[in-house]
């Protein structure tokens, strides 16, 4: 019986590491392809896809009207 239950112990113990390690490559590899062909797709069509998109030489910025940037209207606005 003892001899069982040391085998019983000893096969838990490969069983776990085995596990421990599979699972940590397999994480690892999942991280590393996907991390990998998002960075690949967006070098590929990053440039393409949004050249549309491009700021204007004067910007988009549009100025509000009534409002004057002092301290006084900062402190009200907060």
């Amino acid at each position: 019986m003892r001899f069982l239950d040391r085998l019983r112990d000893f096969t838990r113990l490969v069983a776990a590491t085995v596990t421990r390690v599979l699972l940590r490559v397999g994480l690892v590899l999942v991280y590393v392809v996907g991390i990998g062909l998002t960075g690949l797709a967006m070098a590929l069509f990053a440039r393409r896809r949004f050249a549309a998109y491009r700021r204007r030489a004067d910007g988009y910025w549009i100025e509000a009207q009534g409002c004057t940037p002092t301290l006084e209207d900062a402190k009200q606005q907060s």
